[in-house]
Protein backbone atom coordinates (compact mmCIF):
# COMPACT_ATOMS: atom_id res chain seq x y z
CA UNK A 1 0.00 0.00 0.00
CA UNK A 2 3.11 2.22 0.78
CA UNK A 3 4.56 1.70 -2.93
CA UNK A 4 0.53 3.12 -4.42
CA UNK A 5 0.73 5.76 -2.08
CA UNK A 6 4.05 6.99 -3.68
CA UNK A 7 3.28 6.45 -7.06
CA UNK A 8 -0.50 8.25 -6.79
CA UNK A 9 1.46 11.03 -4.82
CA UNK A 10 3.30 11.75 -8.49
CA UNK A 11 0.24 13.29 -10.47
CA UNK A 12 -3.19 14.66 -9.17
CA UNK A 13 -4.94 13.32 -11.82
CA UNK A 14 -3.95 9.67 -11.40
CA UNK A 15 -4.41 10.20 -7.43
CA UNK A 16 -8.35 11.82 -8.65
CA UNK A 17 -8.95 8.72 -10.79
CA UNK A 18 -7.84 5.69 -8.67
CA UNK A 19 -9.83 7.61 -5.96
CA UNK A 20 -13.45 7.67 -8.39
CA UNK A 21 -12.30 3.86 -9.54
CA UNK A 22 -12.37 3.05 -6.03
CA UNK A 23 -15.42 4.81 -4.97
CA UNK A 24 -17.05 3.15 -7.72
CA UNK A 25 -15.87 0.16 -7.10
CA UNK A 26 -17.43 0.28 -3.47
CA UNK A 27 -20.88 1.70 -4.68
CA UNK A 28 -21.16 -1.44 -7.08
CA UNK A 29 -19.94 -3.82 -4.56
CA UNK A 30 -22.97 -2.63 -2.26
CA UNK A 31 -25.40 -2.15 -5.12
CA UNK A 32 -25.93 1.47 -3.53
CA UNK A 33 -27.33 3.16 -6.56
CA UNK A 34 -28.10 6.82 -5.54
CA UNK A 35 -24.55 6.94 -4.45
CA UNK A 36 -23.92 6.09 -7.89
CA UNK A 37 -25.87 8.51 -9.06
CA UNK A 38 -24.14 10.86 -6.67
CA UNK A 39 -21.39 10.41 -8.40
CA UNK A 40 -22.24 10.77 -12.01
CA UNK A 41 -24.09 13.94 -10.80
CA UNK A 42 -20.54 15.38 -9.48
CA UNK A 43 -18.35 14.24 -12.39
CA UNK A 44 -21.19 15.76 -14.77
CA UNK A 45 -20.29 19.08 -12.85
CA UNK A 46 -16.59 18.69 -12.95
CA UNK A 47 -16.58 17.96 -16.82
CA UNK A 48 -18.85 21.00 -17.30
CA UNK A 49 -16.56 23.45 -15.39
CA UNK A 50 -13.44 21.99 -17.39
CA UNK A 51 -16.01 22.66 -20.39
CA UNK A 52 -16.30 26.62 -19.64
CA UNK A 53 -12.68 26.90 -18.66
CA UNK A 54 -11.37 25.68 -21.92
CA UNK A 55 -13.95 28.27 -23.25
CA UNK A 56 -13.06 31.44 -21.29
CA UNK A 57 -9.03 30.19 -21.97
CA UNK A 58 -10.34 30.21 -25.41
CA UNK A 59 -11.98 33.33 -25.81
CA UNK A 60 -9.02 34.83 -23.62
CA UNK A 61 -6.62 33.50 -25.90
CA UNK A 62 -8.59 35.37 -29.01
CA UNK A 63 -8.33 30.68 -30.04
CA UNK A 64 -11.16 29.03 -32.40
CA UNK A 65 -11.08 26.02 -31.40
CA UNK A 66 -13.10 23.98 -34.33
CA UNK A 67 -11.89 20.46 -33.56
CA UNK A 68 -11.72 19.89 -29.81
CA UNK A 69 -9.01 18.12 -30.00
CA UNK A 70 -7.37 17.53 -26.33
CA UNK A 71 -3.92 18.44 -26.64
CA UNK A 72 -5.14 21.92 -28.38
CA UNK A 73 -5.23 22.70 -24.76
CA UNK A 74 -2.83 23.58 -21.95
CA UNK A 75 -2.23 20.84 -19.69
CA UNK A 76 -4.51 22.30 -16.59
CA UNK A 77 -7.65 21.92 -19.16
CA UNK A 78 -6.52 18.73 -20.59
CA UNK A 79 -8.59 15.66 -19.97
CA UNK A 80 -6.83 12.43 -19.30
CA UNK A 81 -7.46 8.96 -21.34
CA UNK A 82 -9.70 7.99 -17.58
CA UNK A 83 -11.40 11.21 -17.63
CA UNK A 84 -12.66 10.79 -21.63
CA UNK A 85 -13.51 7.26 -20.70
CA UNK A 86 -15.69 8.42 -17.69
CA UNK A 87 -17.33 11.24 -19.37
CA UNK A 88 -18.02 8.91 -22.54
CA UNK A 89 -20.02 6.67 -20.13
CA UNK A 90 -21.74 8.83 -18.43
CA UNK A 91 -22.65 10.67 -21.94
CA UNK A 92 -23.87 6.79 -22.92
CA UNK A 93 -26.10 5.98 -20.20
CA UNK A 94 -29.14 7.59 -18.38
CA UNK A 95 -29.64 7.63 -14.58
CA UNK A 96 -32.39 4.84 -15.13
CA UNK A 97 -30.39 2.67 -16.77
CA UNK A 98 -28.10 2.76 -13.55
CA UNK A 99 -30.61 2.42 -11.35
CA UNK A 100 -31.81 -0.58 -13.48
CA UNK A 101 -28.28 -2.27 -13.31
CA UNK A 102 -28.44 -2.06 -9.71
CA UNK A 103 -32.01 -4.22 -9.17
CA UNK A 104 -31.57 -7.26 -7.46
CA UNK A 105 -32.82 -8.94 -10.64
CA UNK A 106 -29.66 -8.66 -12.30
CA UNK A 107 -27.36 -8.85 -8.59
CA UNK A 108 -26.10 -12.38 -10.39
CA UNK A 109 -25.83 -11.14 -13.65
CA UNK A 110 -22.73 -11.93 -15.44
CA UNK A 111 -21.08 -11.87 -19.36
CA UNK A 112 -18.40 -14.24 -18.43
CA UNK A 113 -20.11 -17.42 -20.63
CA UNK A 114 -19.98 -14.58 -23.46
CA UNK A 115 -16.80 -13.94 -22.92
CA UNK A 116 -15.85 -17.45 -22.72
CA UNK A 117 -16.61 -17.81 -26.03
CA UNK A 118 -15.06 -14.62 -27.50
CA UNK A 119 -12.24 -16.04 -26.27
CA UNK A 120 -12.91 -19.43 -27.53
CA UNK A 121 -13.43 -17.97 -31.15
CA UNK A 122 -9.99 -15.78 -30.57
CA UNK A 123 -8.09 -18.72 -30.04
Amino acid sequence: MQLLDIGLDCDDDLRTMYDLVQEVRKVLTEYNYLKMITILQEYDVRKSDLIIQRREWSIKNSKKNTYNSNDYYPKEFQENPVDYKFSSFTRKSSYYLVINAFKTDYKNFTNGKIEEINNVVKH
